[in-house]
């Protein structure tokens, strides 16, 4: 990597880190029964509670990047014609592309996926989420076509407008599901759906990056803060279990606890980096890995394949948890190092994700 294309002063290392978090947690979100669900299966307590914990805090992985791509560009002028011309094109080509390279490897083991003609491919994935892991793909579209409004109203909003969209977001997504459970009723009606993912994890790293610096030099408010989502943490496990206990089923979360995860996760490493001074080529190798972590979130599934047998072999050696967090942590790593070579190709670095 070029020194002149680099610029350490300016560059937020501590974004690079809560990519690498964050893929981690997605990758581990997708382990099922071998990791994050492993309290469906007959273990001890602290196995069951230690898996539940682990699921409750990988559900904040989505919420991660839909933060830092609001702390990165909602307080940036928008370039309507940059953004319609060349940046939503070419998202929409990447998911294109990528879904179709799924159903064909999908296609090796069930060849009778590709029995319907090119065309009918092409309405699937327009009509549908094909590959679970892309659900994300879509949302952060719709992110893209509503940047415009989302910086504007952000650059408008006072620091207590966020406040209060965020009390408002706690209440409904937190306090009143525990209480709509035990009054056995429907959820109400004012429930923000993927507002969650397309408005408050934008806004959350806005309001980290523009509003938040005075709170986070404040070590009393950030030791509550911290509690606070640990408590909340807490009973997010306890209202997952709850449901689990009595209908037999993984079933909803409280997702104002991710939100606050998140947010809280995100100021933390923030705050660590803030008074420290990254030698040159750290700061390199943190941004390579960035870098590479969109294109390890579309091959996913091949590296979560790659390395199952090293599951496998090792899990009753060092438990599901060692033996997912091996499996894991090697399937990242070999994707950023994908990432990593094909960006020296010359040619390939401008259009590789």
């Amino acid at each position: 990597m070029s020194t002149k294309t680099f610029d350490i002063k300016k560059h937020k290392s501590y974004l690079d880190v809560i990519r690498i978090l964050a893929i981690l947690l997605v990758y581990f979100a997708h382990t099922g029964e071998r990791g994050a669900q492993h309290f469906t299966i007959e273990g001890g307590v602290f196995s069951y509670f230690t898996s539940m914990t682990l699921y409750s805090l990988d559900l904040a992985g989505p919420y991660f990047f839909f933060a830092i791509s609001g702390g990165l560009l909602l307080a940036r002028e928008v370039n309507l014609k940059n953004l319609i011309t060349k940046r939503i094109p070419r998202y929409i080509i990447i998911i294109l592309i990528f879904n179709l390279a799924q159903l064909y490897y999908g296609a090796i083991h069930s060849p009778e996926m590709l029995a319907n003609p090119f065309i009918d491919l092409l309405r699937m994935i327009y009509g549908y989420v094909l590959i679970t892991q892309y659900w994300f793909l879509n949302a952060y579209l719709v992110f893209l076509c509503l940047l415009p409004v989302l910086s504007a109203a952000a650059k408008r909003m006072s620091k207590k407008d966020f406040e209060y969209l965020f009390g408002l977001f706690f209440v409904v997504q937190f306090v009143l599901k525990i209480l709509e459970f035990y009054m056995k009723t429907e959820r109400i009606a004012l429930d923000f759906g993927p507002w969650d993912s397309l408005l408050i994890a934008p806004f959350v790293g806005y309001y980290i990056e523009n509003h938040f610096n005075e709170f986070l030099n404040d070590k009393k408010k950030m030791l509550f803060l911290n509690l606070a989502m640990i408590l909340a943490v807490v009973v997010n496990v306890w209202y997952i279990n709850l449901y689990y206990t009595q209908k037999d089923s993984i079933g909803p979360y409280l997702n104002g606890t991710e939100v606050l995860f998140a947010f809280t996760i995100y100021a933390d490493i923030k705050l660590f980096f803030m008074n420290k001074t990254l030698k040159e080529n750290t700061a390199k190798v943190l941004k390579v890995l960035g870098d590479g972590v969109f294109l390890a979130y579309l091959i996913e599934i091949q590296m979560k394949e790659l390395y199952l047998p090293v599951y496998e072999k090792t899990v009753n050696v060092i438990t599901w948890f060692g033996a997912c967090a091996l499996w894991i942590v090697l399937g990242v790593l070999t994707a950023l190092l994908i990432r990593f070579i094909l960006s020296l190709i010359p040619g390939i670095k401008k259009i590789v994700p």
